[in-house]
């Protein structure tokens, strides 16, 4: 029984990097074109994001750092607000 849900956590873990992270390439060399050739005449992209204020100081200055490359990485305009748990149902 512990192997099985030990097989399953590590399945459905590399699942979720693959998903997260989708970097694929094509086997043959071709190359994919990608949004960032194309001239942009939409306006940028804005993502924003509400986050429970964490008690662990290195994940708040993780997520951070992640999201801020990501956002360059994408070309997205990230806006990150770390609310204060206590304030959290009241935000939303």
């Amino acid at each position: 029984m512990l192997r099985t849900r030990v097989l399953k956590s590590i399945g459905i873990a590399s699942f979720a990097l693959v998903v997260s992270f989708g970097n694929l390439s094509c086997s043959d060399g071709d190359e994919v074109a990608t949004d960032k050739d194309e001239p942009k005449d939409e306006p940028p992209r804005a993502l924003n994001i509400m986050q429970w204020d964490h008690f662990v100081p290195e994940y708040k200055a993780w997520t951070d750092n992640f999201t801020e490359v990501w956002g360059k990485d994408t070309d997205v305009k990230l806006t990150l607000e770390w609310v204060d748990s206590a304030e959290l149902v009241n935000r939303l």
